[in-house]
């Protein structure tokens, strides 16, 4: 269900070529600008997304879906129904062994990738990058 959900959220952002999520919230006050746009949903909170700890408030993970508008009220139950059975956080982590962040970042199998960031969870990357990868909850 989790795979399907991402794969829509990126063929989407393939087909508009805009970026489809991303995190807001300026560390380590993430209070600041930590609202999602008027055109996003929020998906998700944490106190480091996509890189530097928060001191103050959480930074949120939000999403564009630019499509018609029956696909984008599809998707939103889709994605509302997913998060209620089961937290986003408790499926997606940050895979690369700073500072040679190349080590340990290929997403497992099943995963997809989601993001990169030089920082990830917070320790930076001297060399390649991390990948932030979602995964399909395992069954039974």
């Amino acid at each position: 269900m989790y795979i399907i959900i991402l794969l829509l959220l990126t063929s989407l952002s393939t087909v508009t070529n805009l970026q489809v999520c991303k995190w807001y919230g300026i560390a380590p006050f993430c209070f600041l600008g930590n609202s999602c746009p008027e055109n996003c949903w929020h998906i998700t909170s944490h106190n480091r997304g996509d890189g530097a700890t928060c001191w103050l408030d959480e930074k949120k993970y939000c999403c564009y879906i630019m499509t018609s508008s029956l696909l984008r009220t599809t998707i939103l139950l889709l994605v509302i129904a997913t998060i209620a059975m089961r937290s986003v956080e408790a499926i997606c982590s940050w895979h690369g062994i700073a500072p040679f962040c190349f080590v340990g970042n290929s997403c497992p199998d099943g995963c997809l990738k989601t993001l990169e960031s030089n920082k990830g969870d917070g320790l930076t990357c001297w060399f390649s990058h991390k990948n932030y990868c979602c995964c399909t909850p395992k069954l039974g």
